[in-house]
């Protein structure tokens, strides 16, 4: 008898919940950069300034070929330095 008063009040806990239906929406949030196709970052051991550019844009080149020259103070006191050791 015992077990019929345990199972009549252990069938009270139940929850309702209505179910809805609903369009699913995703968000995505990002930063970042945009480059084009083909892009391509030059980066030099020395600071300065652009001197000489001796390509143009759309030019092919291959490895090794100078692209431009830059005009360096601290290179050119260096170079000073080294001639006068």
């Amino acid at each position: 008898m015992l077990w019929i008063v345990l199972l009549l009040f252990s069938c009270d806990d139940r929850e309702e919940h209505i179910i809805r239906r609903k369009d699913l929406v995703q968000a995505v949030y990002a930063s970042g950069e945009v480059l084009p196709v083909g892009f391509y970052e030059v980066t030099s051991k020395i600071p300065g300034i652009v001197d000489t550019i001796f390509v143009s844009v759309g030019q092919t080149v291959k490895a090794g070929d100078a692209l431009l020259r830059i005009q360096s103070q601290a290179n050119r006191l260096n170079l000073q330095t080294a001639k006068n050791l």
